[in-house]
């Protein structure tokens, strides 16, 4: 019991620490002795767990999943526990997401660029992620606005992509604004047809206009995947 204890410690330390850099330097730029000399973990224990670095790219990226799934959780029920409903908690969360310090963009993103190998087992882990992602997100529309109106998913998901990656190269976390508004704009006649489903909390632009001298709206952060189970708190993990 003491050994498997210890095992599965020196594998959760592996991990934690990969996840760390591989998030701040990626994947390609950091090396496994680096990997083992911050873990505190022997090279003969790294790959006892890890048969290879990509192997480990692998795992890092379902923890990192796993975990924030569970930060994105937490912080979209903290908007709807505030009145928003959940396609606003979404942009909310997504927002909070990018304010965190240690935001550098999504993971998978990320894993998929610098691996440049779309049969790595690290780029098929990231497409199904974006995949399940996505899913969730039709699901969230449908519930919030209807069927026709998740037809429209695959477009308010580019949104988000998009924000999450110029959120990076511009570092402000106003691009969650901006395509909180944009995916208003595209879903404003499915809102105006279930106004009690939406109105008060995802109002539209039009329904609720700003004057110019008005401050941008702080509604809009975005937390997601609540109710999905695909996808840490830690500050590394809380920036995907």
């Amino acid at each position: 019991m003491g050994r498997t204890k210890t095992t599965s410690d020196a594998r959760q330390r592996i991990l934690e620490t990969a996840d760390r850099l591989f998030y701040a330097g990626g994947v390609r730029a950091v090396g496994v002795d680096r990997i083992i000399a911050e873990s505190g973990v022997a090279k003969m224990t790294l790959y006892a767990h890890f048969r290879s670095k990509d192997e480990l790219i692998t795992a890092v990226l379902r923890y990192r999943e796993e975990q924030f799934l569970g930060w994105f959780r937490e912080t979209m029920d903290r908007h709807v526990r505030s009145g928003k409903d959940r396609l606003a908690a979404l942009f909310a969360a997504l927002k909070d997401w990018f304010e965190t310090p240690t935001f550098r963009g999504c993971a998978f993103i990320n894993a998929s660029v610098e691996l440049a190998d779309a049969e790595h087992p690290g780029s098929a882990f990231a497409r199904a992620h974006k995949g399940r992602f996505h899913a969730f997100l039709a699901g969230l529309i449908e519930g919030s606005l209807g069927q026709s109106a998740a037809k429209l998913a695959p477009a308010v998901a580019i949104l988000i992509e998009g924000a999450i990656v110029m959120a990076v190269i511009e570092g402000s976390a106003q691009t969650a604004d901006v395509a909180r508004d944009a995916a208003l704009r595209l879903l404003s006649p499915s809102i105006e047809d279930n106004p009690s489903r939406s109105r008060g909390h995802f109002d539209t632009p039009e329904a609720n206009p700003r004057r110019p001298d008005d401050e941008r709206s702080q509604d809009g952060s975005g937390r997601g995947w609540v109710g999905h189970d695909p996808l840490g708190r830690e500050p590394d993990i809380a920036s995907r």
